[in-house]
């Protein structure tokens, strides 16, 4: 219901309640003022008529009690006198709705309506200066006053209705008038809440709808500049996201292809510190020794930290390839176990083994499951002081589960529910005693899923903890392994919707991987492009014009990419005129041109650049 009709409502309820409540109080005033009228008459009547009885009842004078009952009050319809003992004095007798022997009896007084008409029964007993002389019946016709008052009462209802239907009418055409304003204003803020832009009607008229219409303009304008303002931060918002998404890819290409880099240096550092320490020459002080000690578990320990921080920006990366191939599952977890078994025994832990024989082989990727196995072994060992450590494979029909148990320190519950996510560890304060990345389990898990696998924990604290890892076997697969041949590498399945390279692994037949040379004079530039080449060809770049040079003369070089400042022309030209095979030039100045060679902008995309490298553009 619209606001104008619930107004129009609620002052036609209320003048309705106050036109009642005045009109009830009229009539009952009217009516009651008229019974007290009647009853004070009749009250008079029987008094004057007491007075006159009095001596012919004492004397017994009935004729005279006669004329007096003859010439009674006006309203009196009957009258009886009885003297002392009852017997009946006088008589004048006609109300015809109860018999006078049945009045006699009654003694009291009593109302009567019948048929429209109403009488009152009187009963009145007699005294003389205390001497009981008799009664008399005195019956009064009200009728009169009763169809007064039942006339008031019809003509009281008219007046309410006819009050009512003009209270309505005119609280319509009131309400109409105080609600026109109001209910245009109404349709407009309406409007105005779906964004539409409308005129404000009523901004020129003083008071309230003055107010609230000049409110309504300036709502208005502030809700078009705000979404003026919120469009263009959603704009900013957007290109902030798709930079902060560009820089993270970048930042994951750049991390997950930096393994060689990072590992090659360190790995030597490693291996010579192991040699040296041992000291086969006996040229080596106890103070150099322990030194070349802490160099060696100082380089070990950041060996692991770059492993988990390059592990998991390749996962993020989509760089980690799954190589599927037929496992012997016995004999990849005894190598993990023979591996530990010596760990533990330094450090004094009871280490349980079982392995159940009726799994035989898997198609599964042995490298990934050899290091989740190892990083759940290598945490039961770190976070176990005494105590037992067990490794369990169980045969579960088409799946299999190892399981990795420790009566360690256990997880408390609260972090045991973010215990798979990344930088999480059980310790997190500055001076633990556990070091780590708290990437191991986080790796683990991401690993698992790439396996379509599972991985759980129950733990608590102070007691242990038991991690279970369930694979499935996929022997189905391996059934049908000897019936994929795979030509070259572009039998690749995305088992990872896009995000992680999945690879059967099987030999090539006999077929070599393109070469391309690229002159890079700004190796970042390149860089995302470069990372995309290598998963189809391999890619040689140089920065010098005599590295160029002396790749040129190899005959293996299938293509030739060129990035570099545009003033270098007569020199690209000569350089690469003998060079028979595809020539692409990566430049942005649109107007050079050069003999041979396909000149394509710096934005080009890695499906193009293929195209021109195959020779099909």
């Amino acid at each position: 219901m619209s606001f104008k009709y619930r107004f129009i409502l609620s002052f036609v309820l209320l003048e309705i309640f106050f036109i009642v409540l005045i009109v009830l109080i009229n009539f009952y005033s009217i009516k009651d003022s008229s019974n007290r009228l009647i009853n004070e008459k009749i009250e008079s009547n029987i008094s004057f008529l007491e007075e006159l009885i009095k001596i012919p009842m004492s004397i017994y004078d009935l004729a005279t009690l006669d004329n007096l009952a003859e010439n009674s009050a006006k309203y009196v319809n009957s009258i009886i006198v009885l003297d002392n003992q009852n017997r009946i004095l006088s008589s004048l007798y006609s109300y015809k709705y109860m018999p006078k022997e049945e009045l006699i009896k009654l003694e009291m007084n009593k109302d009567f309506n019948i048929e429209g008409e109403s009488y009152k029964i009187k009963f009145k007993k007699i005294y003389e200066d205390d001497i009981f002389l008799g009664s008399m019946y005195i019956i009064f016709d009200t009728t009169s006053n009763t169809q007064f008052i039942e006339k008031n009462k019809q003509n009281t209802i008219l007046i309410i209705l006819i009050e009512i239907l003009i209270s309505t009418l005119l609280s319509y055409l009131i309400g109409h008038r105080l609600t026109e304003k109001l209910s245009k204003l109404s349709s407009v803020a309406l409007k105005i809440g779906k964004l539409h832009t409308t005129e404000i009607p009523f901004r020129e008229e003083k008071g309230e709808i003055g107010i609230l219409a000049n409110s309504m303009h300036q709502m208005q304008n502030n809700l078009i500049n705000r979404n003026k303002e919120i469009r263009e931060s959603n704009k900013l918002l957007k290109k902030q996201k798709n930079d902060l998404i560009t820089a993270n890819q970048v930042k994951d290409d750049f991390l997950a292809n930096m393994s060689h880099e990072l590992k090659t240096p360190l790995n030597s550092i490693n291996v010579i510190s192991a040699v040296m320490k041992k000291n086969s020459k006996k040229n080596l002080n106890d103070s150099q020794i322990k030194n070349l000690e802490i160099i060696n578990n100082c380089g070990n320990d950041l060996l692991y930290l770059i492993n988990d921080v390059l592990d998991i920006s390749k996962l993020d990366a989509g760089k980690v390839s799954v190589e599927y191939k037929e496992i012997n599952i016995n004999h990849t977890i005894l190598l993990i176990k023979d591996m530990f078994v010596p760990q533990f025994e330094n450090k004094h832990l009871n280490f349980e083994f079982e392995f159940d024989e009726s799994i035989d082989l898997i198609y599964s990727d042995e490298n990934k499951i050899k290091q989740i196995v190892k990083n759940l072994l290598s945490n039961a060992l770190k976070f176990t002081d005494k105590g037992r450590v067990s490794l369990k494979v169980k045969d579960e029909n088409e799946n299999l589960t190892i399981i990795v148990e420790d009566e360690g320190i256990g997880i408390s519950k609260e972090k045991l529910l973010h215990i798979f996510d990344r930088f999480k560890q059980v310790d997190t304060s500055i001076s633990r005693k556990h070091l780590g990345t708290g990437l191991g389990l986080a790796i683990c898990r991401e690993l698992t899923e790439l396996l379509d696998g599972k991985l759980s924990v129950e733990s608590k604290l102070h007691e242990g903890t038991k991690f279970s890892l369930t694979l499935p076997k996929d022997s189905i697969k391996l059934k049908n392994l000897n019936l994929l041949t795979l030509k070259d590498d572009n039998a690749l399945d995305n088992k990872t919707k896009g995000k992680t390279e999945l690879i059967v692994s099987k030999e090539k037949n006999n077929q070599t991987i393109k070469k391309i040379l690229i002159y890079n004079s700004n190796p970042i530039e390149l860089f995302t492009l470069i990372i995309e080449l290598q998963k189809d060809y391999k890619v040689i770049q140089v920065n010098t014009k005599n590295k160029l040079n002396d790749m040129l003369k190899h005959d293996d070089i299938n293509a030739l990419i060129i990035n570099a400042d545009p003033s270098i022309e007569v020199f690209i030209e000569e350089m690469i005129k003998d060079f028979n095979k595809n020539k692409i030039l990566i430049s942005s100045n649109e107007r050079l041109k050069i003999k041979d060679v396909s000149i394509i902008d710096k934005a080009v995309k890695k499906e193009e650049l293929i195209k021109l490298i195959e020779g099909k553009a």
